[in-house]
């Protein structure tokens, strides 16, 4: 939490080098909106610290909260100056640097996480994390070899799938393995969408509705799997709150006023949803899921990478369902990256110089 104001302030200044170098009109009233939700939920999760149970924990979300904003900023300018390959390029690489990390960490015998001593964690500290990021890397990596224009350079993305693939078999996380699944057949409805041109809409309802009973049912697999206690106490804790929610950050405090059995006492509900409607009420929650949606609504065409940006964006919110991703900065910081390509237009990089007409 004490590096949050420094990653905040480096997005800032590489939001405004990017928007100083290529200028700060025309952008598209998707990204607007987007921007403008997910200011939206951060104001409210500030206010909320005048009712909350736990104010100083409202105010480090709210630290964390402008950390997405500027990284969400930050996503539009490199997707105006450089396009939405360089900003595919670089969840593909970044998370690859992360697994390759975390892959030579977890065979060197250290970077294990203190929940499982048999899968790998590190840097980030949380398998489930690990294997999220590596999901929506791999994602990325596939697009971009699907764009590619030569054979090498398709080699060259597929390959990264070396890395990133065994990172997620590795942690065993089974949420993040169905995530990918389930992204893998909207990308195949997607591409066969014009063959369907009268069942599309019903097609992609049936395969969002079926993923999240997957995602959901892999959350009751497994032995010491606490997430329905941690659920419970969520729902309780937003009967209890409605309207505006017992304030940012406090599922830990309502937990230990409202504890019930489990084997790891948490931070967090495992599910973004339910965090959110106990903490923020019906008008975070609200809040959150108009943003999320937003990127989902916009996917319009069949370019291989706005495609992968949009199953990677649906992993991530099927995904966030079952785990804490909102709460791992660098996980929710890639969706956002995600997230811009889809609602930022285009994004053909820096406009070329106008032509003066000969004479």
């Amino acid at each position: 939490m004490g590096s949050w104001p420094w990653a905040t302030a480096g997005f800032a200044l590489l939001a405004a080098s990017a928007f100083v170098l290529d200028g700060v009109r025309g952008i598209p009233r998707s990204a607007r909106w987007f921007g403008g939700a997910l200011l939206a939920l951060s104001v409210w999760t500030g206010l909320s610290a005048f009712w909350s149970i736990d104010s100083s924990a409202s105010f480090r979300e709210l630290e964390r909260d402008a950390l997405y904003m500027a990284a969400f900023v930050s996503a539009l300018g490199l997707l105006r100056f450089g396009g939405k390959a360089a900003v595919t390029a670089g969840i593909a690489l970044g998370a690859t640097a992360l697994a390759g990390y975390s892959l030579a960490d977890f065979m060197a015998g250290r970077g294990r996480t203190v929940f499982d001593w048999a899968v790998p964690s590190a840097p980030i500290g949380y398998a489930n994390a690990l294997a999220a990021l590596s999901v929506l890397g791999a994602i990325a990596s596939v697009s971009l070899a699907a764009a590619a224009g030569t054979a090498r350079t398709r080699l060259a993305w597929l390959s990264l799938l070396a890395v990133l693939c065994p990172t997620i078999v590795l942690t065993k996380s089974l949420g993040a393995m169905l995530a990918a699944g389930v992204a893998a057949a909207m990308a195949l409805v997607l591409w066969v969408r014009p063959l369907l041109p009268r069942y599309r809409g019903a097609a992609l309802a049936a395969c969002v509705l079926l993923a999240g009973a997957l995602i959901a049912a892999a959350a009751f697999l497994g032995r010491r799997n606490d997430r329905i206690a941690y659920w419970r106490v969520a729902a309780k804790d937003f009967e209890s709150h409605v309207a505006i929610g017992s304030g940012a950050g406090t599922y830990a405090a309502y937990w230990s006023r409202h504890p019930e059995r489990a084997y790891f006492v948490p931070f967090h509900a495992h599910s973004v949803y339910l965090e959110t409607a106990a903490e923020l009420g019906v008008v975070g929650v609200g809040l959150l899921l108009v943003m999320l949606a937003l990127p989902l609504s916009s996917i319009a065409s069949r370019d291989p990478i706005r495609l992968g940006a949009a199953c990677g964006f649906l992993a991530f919110v099927l995904h966030a369902g079952v785990d804490w991703d909102w709460d791992v900065p660098v996980v929710t910081t890639a969706a956002l990256y995600l997230a811009s390509v889809l609602v930022g237009g285009s994004g053909a990089g820096r406009a070329s110089p106008r032509r003066h007409p000969t004479r």
